[in-house]
């Protein structure tokens, strides 16, 4: 039996190593929002009801700096003035 245990248990966990291997593969909070990095679109200003000239773009990574797509950013202005908060998904 104990040389059955020896012989079984390592040829098990090879095959089950090697079937998880694929593209299709999942790590612990792979895809999962990490990082937040700024673009484009920064610093800009603009009249009252007008859109500002720029795009505001913003890169989204996980943890192991691929690119998310999906990820809902929100949009907070600083400084003085008002202004209209905005929201979108990542491409």
């Amino acid at each position: 039996m104990h040389l059955f245990r020896r012989l079984v248990a390592p040829v098990l966990s090879l095959a089950a190593l090697s079937g998880c291997g694929g593209g299709d593969l999942v790590l612990p909070n792979e895809g999962l929002p990490a990082s937040v990095a700024k673009v484009a679109g920064d610093q800009q200003t603009a009249a009252i009801l007008e859109p500002a000239a720029e795009s505001l773009v913003v890169m989204v990574k996980d943890r192991f700096g691929n690119p998310v797509s999906g990820a809902e950013v929100v949009w907070a202005p600083s400084g003085v003035g008002r202004s209209a908060m905005s929201s979108g998904p990542t491409l």
